[in-house]
C-alpha cells in the first residue's frame, strides 16, 4: 500500500508540475515575449483565458505542486540526509541542483505575492517575476531529466528483455 501511495504521489507531481511548467510557459509567451502595447493585454487570450485566468491557475497549481514537492522530499530525507552527511555531493550533483533550483524559483515565485502594487515595490516586484522566468526555464530542463532518469520507477514498469529469435 505504501508503493501505491507514492506512485499517486509522483503521478501527482507530475500532473501539477507539467501543469505549472504549461500555464507558466504559456504566460511568457503569450504575455510577455512580442508585446509591447501592455494595455491590450487583458484583453489578448490564449486557449481561451485571459492574462489574469492564467495567473491565478498557475498560482493554483504552482501552491498544489510546492506542498506535493514538499511531501516528496519529507519521504525522501533520508536521502538528503545521507548525501549531505556523507559529502555525496558530486556524485549526486545533478538532483541537488534541481533541488536548489526549485527552492530559489519557488521563493522567486511566491515573493511577489507579498509584495503590495506600490510604484518603487512594482518594480522590485517585476524584477523578481523576470528571473523566476529565468531560473524557471532550467528548472524545466532538470525537471525533465529528472523525470527520464526515473520513469520505471515512478511508472512502475520493468524493462521488458527482448527475445532472440534462433
Amino acid at each position: 500500500m505504501k508503493s501505491r501511495k507514492r506512485k499517486l504521489l509522483n503521478y501527482l507531481l507530475l500532473i501539477t508540475g507539467l501543469s505549472t511548467c504549461l500555464s507558466g510557459v504559456m504566460m511568457q509567451i503569450g504575455y510577455h515575449i512580442g508585446v509591447t502595447d501592455r494595455t491590450a493585454i487583458a484583453h489578448i487570450k490564449h486557449w481561451g483565458m485571459n492574462l489574469s485566468q492564467w495567473q491565478i491557475t498557475h498560482q493554483a497549481v504552482a501552491s498544489l505542486f510546492f506542498i506535493l514537492c514538499g511531501l516528496h522530499v519529507y519521504l525522501h530525507w533520508g536521502w538528503y540526509k545521507g548525501v549531505i552527511g556523507k559529502r555525496l555531493f558530486k556524485r549526486n550533483s545533478q538532483l541537488l541542483t534541481f533541488t536548489l533550483l526549485f527552492i530559489v524559483s519557488a521563493l522567486l515565485g511566491f515573493a511577489p505575492w507579498a509584495i503590495s502594487n506600490g510604484e518603487a515595490l512594482s518594480k522590485l516586484r517585476h524584477i523578481l517575476i523576470e528571473i523566476h522566468d529565468k531560473v524557471s526555464v532550467v528548472l524545466i530542463v532538470f525537471m525533465v531529466l529528472h523525470v527520464v532518469k526515473r520513469w520505471k520507477r515512478i511508472h512502475g514498469k520493468r524493462a521488458v528483455k527482448a527475445k532472440s529469435i534462433a
